[in-house]
């Protein structure tokens, strides 16, 4: 799901930016170079994200409880992360460690320690 709309938010940015190049190359005082560079860089991505799989439904939900008590909840998936809102990939260092815990480990997240709740 994430990903689609990472994907039709690429799409809808690189026709606006299509739009503005041809009205850049018309009026000939605006030099083109600059949108021309951020059409190549959003096609990039957007080829990029479309050649990455979605999740193969692997999805594993954390429950961690910090030292000074804050509750976090947090999902690891096999596929594109979405660390703002909690989704972590397995493949990376933080999901690795999240996987081989086990209820009632101590962990450290950056600088601040953790104990796992629950995993499901």
């Amino acid at each position: 799901m994430i990903k689609e709309i990472r994907i039709k938010k690429l799409r809808k940015s690189l026709e606006e930016l299509y739009k503005i190049y041809a009205q850049d190359i018309k009026a000939s005082h605006h030099e083109p170079g600059q949108t021309l560079q951020m059409i190549q860089l959003y096609e990039k991505q957007l080829l990029e994200l479309e050649a990455v799989p979605e999740a193969s439904g692997r999805e594993v939900k954390i429950e961690l409880k910090s030292d000074t008590g804050e509750r976090r909840d947090m999902t690891v998936i096999e596929g594109s992360p979405d660390p703002f809102n909690g989704v972590i990939s397995s493949d990376s260092e933080i999901g690795k460690l999240l996987l081989k815990a086990k209820k009632g480990d101590k962990l450290k997240i950056g600088d601040t320690g953790y104990t796992l709740v629950s995993k499901k």
